[in-house]
């Protein structure tokens, strides 16, 4: 392949000898891992949209689709040879050293995710961003005006509790539970919500519960780390009161009637008969007795002295 032929393409296939010596006038092989992969060959550009990496050493440049496997081949970089491996894509990188005589930039607008220990030996030129995962450490200085952002540790719950444990409702009527994730400052304050027995209460997601029939049914809220609270939910159709098929009158209090009513609380300790209330009312209003008579007539009745 000559520089006569620099636009043409090669597809599938292992690299061919045509095919390094193309890349050794500037356009490199594509490597995964040690391993010669098909691939599309044009421009260093349709190259570098495969790869997440380009490594630039003795006057030479390779691209990568694994970062790791980069430094891995750099590590043997002199003073004389040094290594400049610049990331290109976006790409995760976990357990790796940077060599003394690497410098690993990370290029505007990309993100490396660091999910593991890595050994920084060399230099680190960040236009980018580096994102360092909970875990994870990217050890030595990093240079540059990108951002390098550590992601927080998560905080998980180790509780949950209701502010109800017991529940009696009727069929059809409602009420809320209010579920309440510790610590205050969990990273994942969701719950879940399940009721032992549909047919006698459900329970909605934002914990309203709906007596169904007459039952027991349990009510459960999960927490997102697996932490439990419970709820005894009790649903009865109320019980309606019998009649009370003699009502008691509600005797009057004032005037002549009410003077009767207390003849007989106070003398007989009682209240009125209907008979006899009515008999007194009518002789007291006819004049047959005057209160006096009237009451003489309670103090000195068969059932007062009984």
């Amino acid at each position: 392949m000559t520089a006569d032929n620099k636009d043409e393409c090669v597809t599938g296939g292992n690299f061919s000898s045509d095919v390094r010596e193309y890349a050794g006038e500037g356009i490199a092989a594509l490597k995964t891992d040690d391993q010669q992969v098909p691939f599309t060959f044009g421009t260093e550009e349709a190259v570098a949209e495969q790869a997440t990496t380009k490594v630039v050493s003795d006057d030479k440049t390779t691209y990568y689709t694994n970062l790791r496997q980069a430094l891995e081949e750099s590590k043997d970089a002199t003073p004389e040879t040094p290594a400049t491996i610049t990331v290109i894509n976006d790409t995760d990188l976990d357990d790796a050293t940077i060599g003394e005589h690497v410098t690993l930039t990370v290029a505007n607008g990309v993100n490396l995710n660091v999910t593991g220990t890595v050994e920084n030996k060399g230099t680190v030129d960040n236009k980018g961003t580096i994102t360092v995962q909970p875990g994870a450490d990217l050890d030595g200085k990093v240079d540059g005006s990108g951002d390098v952002v550590e992601v927080p540790a998560p905080v998980p719950d180790t509780g949950i509790t209701l502010d109800k444990t017991e529940l009696t409702l009727a069929p059809g009527e409602t009420a809320k539970l209010t579920a309440t994730v510790k610590p205050a400052n969990a990273d994942m304050k969701v719950t879940f919500w399940t009721s032992s027995d549909e047919s006698v209460a459900t329970v909605s997601q934002s914990g309203v519960v709906t007596a169904v029939a007459d039952g027991e049914a349990v009510i459960t809220a999960e927490s997102w780390y697996g932490n439990t609270a419970a709820c005894t939910v009790t649903v009865e159709t109320p019980v309606e009161p019998e009649p009370d098929p003699d009502p008691t009158p509600e005797w009057p209090a004032e005037g002549l009637e009410g003077f009767v009513v207390r003849c007989y609380q106070v003398a007989l300790g009682r209240d009125p008969d209907e008979k006899g209330y009515a008999d007194w009312c009518r002789w007291l209003t006819d004049g047959t007795v005057d209160a006096k008579g009237c009451a003489y007539g309670f103090v000195f009745s068969p059932e007062m002295n009984r």
